[in-house]
């Protein structure tokens, strides 16, 4: 018999619970499942993590298996994906979350922090992709002799400071106003 996996579960609106497996994501209300718009996601990924941004838009990072990695956008029952031809700095997307304002911030395995700035549209060409530190500046890589930032998650507290957890290079703690210049924060491991 096969297993499926889960990786995540989120709260949405009206007590909407979102489940994501292994199997695809489903949406539980107490009066069962509830059917969602079929995406065209490669079999091969898998959903990660999931928020909600205030407009009551799902937004779901995957990672692949043997393909490329997407972060996914659901908004009024359509499926909008971003990849690396849209901005992202890797295909390998860990986490998504959504800080107060909007601002969808996201974790890579190998490129560190990115966010993305979906001015409140339908169209992923009016968004905005930024790499937060592109210089390694401010997170660390792995390694001296390694180019890659590895980070496992991201989260958002009531101050707007942006919590970010790595690869053997600890636990950040940014501000969540941009550009960044420095942490406030960090523990290594």
């Amino acid at each position: 018999p096969s297993v499926t996996l889960l990786t995540a579960v989120i709260e949405g609106s009206g007590g909407k619970m979102w489940v994501a497996s292994s199997d695809g994501l489903k949406s539980f209300i107490s009066s069962g499942y509830w059917g969602l718009p079929q995406m065209n996601l490669p079999r091969s990924s898998t959903l990660r993590e999931m928020s909600f941004s205030g407009n009551d838009n799902l937004w779901i990072a995957t990672s692949p298996r043997d393909q490329g990695g997407y972060v996914l956008r659901l908004e009024n029952d359509e499926w909008e994906s971003f990849s690396e031809e849209d901005g992202l700095p890797s295909f390998r997307t860990t986490s998504v979350t959504v800080d107060n304002s909007g601002l969808i911030w996201g974790t890579t395995w190998d490129e560190g922090l990115y966010t993305i700035d979906d001015k409140n549209t339908s169209s992923k060409f009016d968004d905005t992709v930024t790499l937060v530190d592109p210089d390694r500046e401010i997170i660390l890589q792995r390694t001296e002799s390694s180019t890659n930032v590895f980070l496992y998650d991201v989260t958002t507290d009531s101050q707007d400071n942006i919590w970010v957890a790595g690869y053997d290079v600890g636990m950040y703690v940014l501000d969540g106003r941009l550009p960044i210049k420095a942490y406030k924060y960090n523990h290594f491991t």
